[in-house]
């Protein structure tokens, strides 16, 4: 590609001067996060905070991947590049996604929430690949078939059959 494109993220925890980035009301209390508390959800609302950050960054960086992806063929006139780059960007997205659940599940239910996200996420894309690839199925079955009655038409247009011969009209 013409240009490097470097994107630099940097996670700051906030340790630094506290947990809190703003300061306590007066008296030193504060109000109880509601996934704070006895119930031992004491981590879910700042680890899904964490993943907030994430999620948005591979969604740019994506789109710039398929800005960058989509103007191959017109910057370089090689379309089977271009068709090998979107296959393989539509692989990553994939992984991404696995981990990104698996990222989703760990900070709701530890390793099990993992296990059981990541394993949701795969069985959903498995059912989205299979219709994806039955009405792809079923699209170029109709085209075929479309064109199988085109060239008949063009053929008997032409003369090359008779609808005599073919049993047709006597």
């Amino acid at each position: 590609m013409d240009g490097a494109l470097t994107i630099t993220i940097k996670l700051d925890s906030g340790s630094e001067g506290g947990s809190e980035p703003v300061a306590s009301p007066t008296g030193g209390a504060r109000e109880q996060d509601p996934g704070e508390g006895s119930s031992g959800m004491t981590g879910v609302g700042s680890a899904l905070k964490r993943l907030i950050a994430p999620a948005a960054l591979v969604h740019y960086a994506n789109k710039f991947a398929q800005n960058e992806i989509s103007t191959v063929e017109m910057r370089t006139g090689a379309r089977e590049y271009e068709q090998k780059l979107q296959f393989g960007m539509q692989a990553a997205n994939a992984f991404v996604g696995l981990g990104m659940s698996a990222m989703t599940g760990a900070a709701v239910g530890g390793p099990v929430g993992a296990a059981v996200s990541a394993g949701l996420y795969a069985v959903v894309f498995a059912v989205n690949k299979t219709i994806d690839y039955t009405q792809s199925v079923r699209e170029l079955n109709i085209k075929e078939k479309r064109e199988d009655i085109s060239t008949g038409l063009a053929r008997l247009r032409a003369g090359a059959i008779s609808p005599i011969a073919n049993g047709g009209r006597e």
